[in-house]
């Protein structure tokens, strides 16, 4: 059960009358007027006096187009009582503008500096594991540009090439591999030749399905699998429930 249908029932109540008949149709910009005390949060508990919340988005906050139910009063009450947020997903297929567009299509207006991706993530694990290897003189010095063969979609490669990396399928210094609806047999088949040439191998996460409207789709964990067992190499998986996404944050 999400968090939002634990704590739907105290929100419903905590919240305005405008909220309480909004829809996913009508966009709800995030934020409060009217700041809830914390005298009216006591049958929310432990929620109430916490700082800041990160929340997932796939299966918490929407399945595939449909906002669940609770997202919207959720997120107006962490904005009427200044409460710090962000959202954290372990998706690396969109850039922040794309998933804060998502949710303006249904229904939730959110500044785009409240998302982090696994994309993200992925990239700067990356650009901070690369200096350490330049400065240990294993990369041919600091006149070598770090490559990437990535597989995946536009959020994970604005994240690699934004964090400095080019892209090269002849000899990389990493194959990294998010979710994507583009994979077959030739990029099994060029990445898995990469990793055995020395390219070290990396997931933007170990999950294996995500959640969507038609049920369950392949996630960065599937897509990683046959490499793994082709190359007998393992990978390093940077989303969560690796803690190290939350040191980048």
């Amino acid at each position: 059960m999400s968090l939002f249908r634990r704590t739907l029932p105290a929100l419903r109540a905590l919240s305005r009358s405008s909220i309480q008949n909004s829809d996913a149709s009508s966009l709800r910009v995030a934020g409060c007027s009217d700041p809830i005390t914390h005298d009216k949060l006591s049958d929310t508990g432990v929620l109430s006096r916490k700082k800041g919340f990160v929340i997932d988005m796939d299966g918490v906050v929407y399945h595939g187009s449909r906002l669940l139910p609770g997202a919207i009063e959720f997120i107006d009450w962490l904005e009427c009582n200044d409460k710090q947020y962000l959202f954290l997903t372990n998706s690396s297929e969109k850039t922040k503008r794309e998933l804060r567009e998502k949710l303006s299509r249904l229904g939730l207006a959110v500044d785009e500096d409240r998302f982090h991706s696994s994309a993200e993530a992925t990239a700067s694990f990356l650009r901070s594991q690369y200096e350490v290897d330049t400065t240990e003189g294993k990369k041919g010095g600091s006149h070598h540009t770090g490559s990437c063969y990535v597989i995946g979609e536009a959020g994970l490669m604005h994240a690699i090439y934004m964090a400095g990396f080019s892209m090269n399928d002849v000899s990389p210094d990493y194959v990294v591999i998010g979710e994507t609806r583009n994979y077959d047999f030739e990029k099994m088949e060029t990445a898995a030749r990469l990793v055995r040439k020395g390219a070290r191998l990396i997931g933007t996460n170990i999950d294996i399905v995500d959640p969507s409207e038609r049920g369950i789709i392949p996630a960065a964990g599937a897509l990683l699998a046959p490499i793994e067992l082709m190359t007998g190499a393992k990978a390093y998986y940077v989303g969560k429930p690796n803690p190290i996404v939350f040191i980048i944050l």
